[in-house]
């Protein structure tokens, strides 16, 4: 009997040893449990992942995006290429940075006919597609309808801050009951409900009070409140607090939207992937807003990807917002072109293997007033290099999270090492054509100045 309890005791201890071989080596990625899906492709402009109880934060701002990511793979790592919407959106329907795919400036760009877009793909193996985004920089003047069947833009007339983004949701449902079943349809859906300013209704502008919080006219960006001198960390918290607000004021809506999609039977063959193209600033590096700075709480978004058969799981390794466009085409069994710079998501759920090679570090760019240049791993070091002035800012993100320890002075020669790694990688890329955008419309001019950009 004590042999064979040895035996069996040297059995289970071997299938252990097996099994962690196995874990280590790699687990194959998921697949889907359906043949050339749908997809609804979510953008929360401007919502930074730290702000998600899914992410770790401590109050309740969104216990439905919570409740979805139970359910999906959660990238909990994601750094957006840019800390804007115009590039960072490029960039996420072209799988290119923005050096790369050249739209990088507020003013006169817009896309080239040589990039291929997701929806012109999609649109070229038999996908239908449809858009319904807030304007500004995601508008169909930069670019973006092509491959669309139609590209819906709310301009002032249906502020997505009003009831627009509760109709526009209703009005994805619609359509999609509308779509015939043997035809797969894309739809990318974008709003600004959590952009500035930040100004959801009740109960919502009242849900969160900071003590010590000091009011601030709520009409304005982050531009109007960076001029103010007086400007203290106690107004940071009542912008704060409202920007909070507006964040379970939108969650509050999507809920509705998940359990009706799931009533009429539509998440039963779609994936549904939600991200943002940037995060905003509360004075934790001396700005209001997303302009002039590529520090963490801006490039650090939200990524969340649900589908039939994928599964759950949460995902530490880094992964970029280029990476988006091969994994929806990895999804609909499309060759990804070789021009693409991003891979896909689900194979970074079997890095371990290393069948991929992922970048150890992710490139994220601003161009405008500054020049900035910044090279990141969320696990261990961010880099930061103004092209204007040369100075480095470097933060060690494992001890200094919230990078509020500039250690370039006493880092000369590890800041050396990335400052060559940012330089080779951006020296690698070859810019896109871009073309000449037609001038705004007024009232494009007064929604981008709503929005804080002019």
């Amino acid at each position: 009997m004590q042999t064979r309890s040895l035996i069996a005791l040297a059995f289970l201890v071997g299938l252990i040893a097996t099994a962690a071989l196995y874990l280590t080596a790699g687990t194959p990625p998921p697949k889907l449990s359906i043949k050339r899906p749908n997809f609804i492709l979510i953008s929360l402009d401007t919502l930074r992942a730290d702000r998600l109880g899914a992410y770790g934060y401590a109050r309740d701002t969104s216990p439905n995006l919570d409740r979805f990511a139970e359910s999906a793979l959660v990238y909990e790592n994601a750094v957006s290429p840019s800390s804007w919407t115009l590039p960072s959106h490029v960039s996420l329907f072209s799988g290119m940075y923005p050096s790369a795919h050249g739209v990088t400036l507020p003013k006169g760009q817009k896309i080239g006919a040589e990039t291929q877009l997701l929806a012109e793909i999609l649109a070229g193996n038999g996908y239908r597609n449809f858009a319904y985004v807030a304007g500004g920089y995601v508008a169909k003047r930069f670019g973006f309808s092509r491959g669309f069947e139609s590209y819906t833009s709310r301009g002032r007339g249906l502020d997505d801050r009003s009831e627009g983004f509760e109709k526009t949701l209703t009005r994805v449902k619609e359509k999609i009951t509308s779509l015939p079943k043997e035809a797969p349809f894309f739809i990318f859906l974008h709003t600004y409900l959590v952009h500035c300013p930040y100004n959801p209704p009740e109960p919502f502008a009242s849900k969160f009070k900071t003590p010590g919080a000091e009011r601030l006219d709520l009409r304005y960006c982050g531009a109007h409140y960076n001029k103010r001198p007086d400007l203290t960390k106690n107004h940071a918290l009542y912008l704060s607090d409202h920007y909070d607000g507006s964040i379970s004021y939108l969650d509050s809506l999507l809920g509705v939207f998940f359990s009706e999609l799931e009533q009429q039977g539509t998440l039963e063959n779609t994936v549904i992937i939600i991200t943002s193209d940037h995060g905003d600033s509360f004075l934790e590096h001396g700005r209001i807003g997303h302009q002039e700075s590529l520090h963490n709480e801006l490039l650090m978004v939200p990524l969340l990807i649900r589908g039939p058969g994928l599964g759950s799981a949460r995902v530490k390794n880094p992964v970029s917002l280029v990476d988006i466009f091969p994994t929806v085409l990895e999804l609909a069994e499309i060759p990804v072109p070789n021009v693409a710079q991003g891979h896909s998501l689900l194979a970074r759920l079997d890095s371990t293997s290393g069948r991929t090679k992922f970048p150890e570090r992710y490139i994220s760019e601003l161009d405008g007033k500054v020049q900035l240049r910044s090279l990141i791993n969320p696990l261990s070091d961010h880099l930061i290099v103004n092209l204007g002035n040369d100075i480095p800012l470097y933060y060690d993100l494992g001890s200094d999270r919230a990078e509020q320890n500039n250690i370039a002075g006493s880092s000369g020669k590890v800041v050396g090492e990335r400052r060559a790694e940012l330089e080779a990688i951006l020296k690698s890329f070859t810019t896109m054509q871009t073309e000449e955008v037609d001038a705004p419309t007024q009232e494009q001019i007064e929604r981008l100045k709503s929005l804080g950009y002019m």
